[in-house]
């Protein structure tokens, strides 16, 4: 867990703590980004929560789909990105229409 730039803490990672709601929030490299929203009326965090949503979108580099967080980080030897869930790869453009098992960072 990223606490300020180059303060970091460990922490348990949970994942329930991400589930809800996502809305396309823009596009990058021409495919949609998705963004959490609050859980009760789905609008975007405000300053006041002072909490950073994470992002589902797709990875050109490693050709899938990944859940992003930019306060959580991970460092695994010889393993490149900062995915915390990554589908297999995979071109598909609708993020529903994604098949097979996705891999899921522990730690």
């Amino acid at each position: 867990w990223v606490v300020e730039e180059g303060v970091y803490e460990e922490r348990v990672l949970a994942f329930s703590t991400f589930n809800g709601i996502y809305v396309k929030s823009g596009t990058e490299q021409g495919r949609p980004i998705y963004q959490e929203r609050r859980k009760f009326d789905r609008e975007e965090y405000d300053d006041y929560s002072m909490k950073i949503p994470a992002e589902i979108k797709y990875s050109i580099d490693l050709g899938s789909w990944i859940f992003v967080h930019p306060k959580i980080a991970k460092k695994k030897q010889g393993e490149s990105g900062t995915w915390l869930l990554r589908s297999p790869e995979t071109k598909e453009y609708d993020l529903l229409n994604v098949e097979g098992e996705w891999n899921i960072w522990f730690g």
